[in-house]
């Protein structure tokens, strides 16, 4: 596991949650979930069930843990499979898509499109990248130090 999983800092979070408040009844998928501190915090905000999509063995190993001691197994969905398959075979939609890849790894068009085909209408995808990466101009972005935090609303 070790440098691969980078959990979002507290701060990320509350600006982030804050801006897509109400969560109540919400479906969230959370993809590239780590140890699920995205995933369990829509679970906290009262989001209805949250799916988290993890490939790593160490991590999902830690995720489903996580999972059984926060007692939310009737709110989540935990999936180990590569994110791009899960993406290919889903049949589900989400009103809140989220993603904090490794940095690096992931090219935010390519995923944008994937997501899209799971994303409710007027659904939101939320992108984790380094501060650093190039980002759409016509989505709402925001950064945290490090971090930036891309925000699109589907139509």
């Amino acid at each position: 596991m070790g440098d691969s999983i980078r959990p979002t800092k507290a701060i990320v979070r509350k600006s982030l949650f804050q801006r897509l408040e109400p969560w109540e009844g919400r479906r969230v998928c959370d993809l590239y979930a780590g140890i699920g501190t995205l995933g369990l915090e829509a679970v906290s905000r009262g989001s209805e069930h949250v799916t988290f999509v993890e490939e790593s063995a160490d991590a999902y190993q830690v995720l489903t843990r996580n999972v059984t001691r926060a007692r939310i197994t009737e709110h989540a969905e935990l999936v180990r499979q590569p994110v791009e398959r899960f993406l290919e075979t889903c049949r589900s939609k989400f009103e809140v898509v989220l993603a904090d890849p490794p940095y690096g790894a992931v090219q935010w068009h390519g995923l944008w499109t994937a997501v899209a085909s799971i994303l409710s209408p007027r659904g939101f995808f939320v992108l984790e990248l380094p501060r650093t990466a190039q980002a759409p101009d016509d989505v709402d972005t925001r950064v945290f130090g490090k971090t930036k935090v891309c925000i699109w609303q589907g139509a």
